[in-house]
């Protein structure tokens, strides 16, 4: 039989314990952060605001290859359509392509970005004033 004392010491340990895992696995679902800003310059890293991608098809290739590391790409307001990146800038004319979202990764937009100024926080989000939009015109020549 354990005594009292034994028995809120073992529960002290386990709770502990519990608390650890916890902790631990609330660190590695912390994971990286991609930021993609169509204002950014060329080649970007998307480590950052300003070293950002430019084309939301680099983030999301990123991500991939990330090996779960990345769990959220932040997109700062602007248009984004789904054949452009580092690569081929001026799009590819593919009317297959399209953004393929990945299990595990938030894709979240409405950010300041690198518009903000002096003083802003770069991560202030506003879907409104900061719209981002996902376009499929890729050509510019669809009439609305």
């Amino acid at each position: 039989m354990w005594r009292v004392g034994e028995t809120l010491g073992r529960v002290r340990c386990v709770i502990a314990l519990v608390v650890s895992v916890l902790a631990a696995v609330s660190t590695a679902r912390g994971g990286e952060i991609v930021h993609v800003d169509d204002d950014a310059p060329p080649g970007g890293d998307g480590m950052s605001w300003p070293t950002a991608y430019r084309f939301l098809q680099d983030a999301l290739a990123d991500a991939a290859s990330s090996g779960g590391t990345v769990n959220e790409i932040r997109v700062a307001g602007g248009s984004y359509k789904p054949d452009r990146t580092e690569a081929a800038p001026g799009g590819t004319g593919d009317r297959a392509a399209k953004f393929q979202l990945l299990n595990g990764v938030a894709v979240r937009g409405g950010y300041l970005g690198l518009s903000a100024g002096m003083g802003d926080d770069p991560d202030e989000r506003d879907i409104t004033l900061f719209e981002t939009i996902l376009l499929g015109d890729l050509k510019d020549d669809d009439v609305i």
